[in-house]
């Protein structure tokens, strides 16, 4: 016959009941994550841009690109991903800057607004953790305000945030090429 005191028989560890100093503890704990912005970083002719993590699917080498005749020039055609025809956006383009390919060029896959797109970037940079508020877009020279969400700054360096909504947007792709 077992003894009450048997470790086998004896009543499970219970975990003592969250009090409300837990709970707020938690709900302090989740606003930080939750205001904690995750970026890819990337180059484009130079200058450090990012987009939010949580809309990148994937980064590809280069690839063949068949162009689309009419579309924006910063439309640069589609490419096929395991026979899926996926619309490529060349951002240097849409943002009026100096367009060039690089040895270290990808193409970042991203969902954004419910449209699937490559974008072709010069490099990768990192995965950076952005805790604090974006600030304002400063005057841009080459990129109009909307096509930017906000000027970042991780460590010793800037990041330009794009706006990928405005990045993509359908009305404006249709070109008179």
């Amino acid at each position: 016959m077992k003894n009450a005191t048997d470790k086998k028989t004896a009543a499970p560890h219970l975990r003592p009941a969250p009090t409300e100093a837990d709970y707020n503890k938690s709900l302090e704990e989740n606003k930080r994550v939750s205001d904690t912005l995750h970026l890819l970083t990337f180059y484009l002719d130079n200058t450090l841009y990012g987009i939010d993590i949580d809309t990148v699917e994937e980064v590809i080498k280069p690839r063949h690109i068949t162009e689309l005749p009419r579309m924006a020039d910063y439309v640069r055609g589609i490419i096929s991903i395991r026979g899926d025809m996926l619309l490529t956006v060349d951002p240097k383009r849409r943002l009026k800057l100096a367009s060039s390919e690089t040895p270290f060029e990808r193409i970042v896959v991203v969902l954004a607004e419910g449209l699937r797109a490559g974008l072709t970037v010069d490099r990768l940079a990192a995965i950076v953790e952005i805790t604090e508020p974006l600030r304002p877009v400063t005057e841009s020279k080459t990129a109009s305000k909307e096509l930017l969400e906000g000027n970042a700054r991780a460590g010793t360096k800037d990041i330009i945030v794009l706006n990928l909504k405005a990045l993509l947007d359908t009305d404006c792709m249709q070109g008179t090429q």
